[in-house]
């Protein structure tokens, strides 16, 4: 498989060379202007994607830590997978109307605000307002996850339970609280 890429990359790359080569394909390179695509706030664009992967990355490392057989794991993905599905189908949705209520308010849920805030950038209906309290929201919600995610991780990397992932999830819950008044 890892050579079947490697021969991809190898093919477009000559074929792009080749493009570059030929007049007709200078033609269009110096018609582009991509000054005008990546300008204004599409920067925003890629910290948010960057730091939603980081979060749902986070998600699934608390989750990964709560199971404990390899069955467990399609069980234990499943709701990330939906919450990453209601942010990214509604952003298709609704792209015929970016200024659409529900957008603007799911724009500023966490798990959701790298679908959407992206595609409303794109869009131009983004206000630098709307896309820095995002992004604010997105940094805390990051913080707090993380915090919780590291603590829940170091209590349940050792831990075996065989009675599924809530059962999982309410000892790690116990044990965290009496790890945190073991230590005052």
């Amino acid at each position: 498989m890892s050579l079947l890429i490697i021969v991809n990359f190898l093919v477009n790359g000559m074929m792009f060379i080749v493009f570059i080569t030929i007049e007709i394909g200078r033609d269009i390179l110096k018609r582009i202007d991509l000054s005008e695509a990546f300008g204004g706030l599409f920067i925003w664009a890629i910290p948010f994607i960057v730091l939603t992967i980081f979060l749902y990355m986070l998600i699934s490392a608390l989750l990964g830590s709560l199971i404990s057989r390899i069955e467990d794991v399609p069980k234990a993905v499943q709701p990330l997978l939906f919450i990453g599905m209601l942010g990214f189908y509604p952003t298709l949705l609704l792209q015929d109307d970016p200024k659409n209520i529900i957008l603007r308010v799911a724009s500023f849920i966490p798990f959701f605000s790298g679908f959407i805030i992206p595609s409303q950038i794109t869009s131009g209906v983004a206000t630098l307002m709307q896309v820095l309290g995002s992004f604010m929201i997105l940094i805390a919600a990051f913080v707090i996850l993380l915090i919780f995610s590291a603590r829940f991780y170091k209590i349940n990397v050792l831990l075996y339970s065989d009675g599924g992932l809530i059962k999982s999830l309410k000892q790690s819950w116990k044990n965290s609280r009496e790890e945190a008044t073991f230590f005052k």
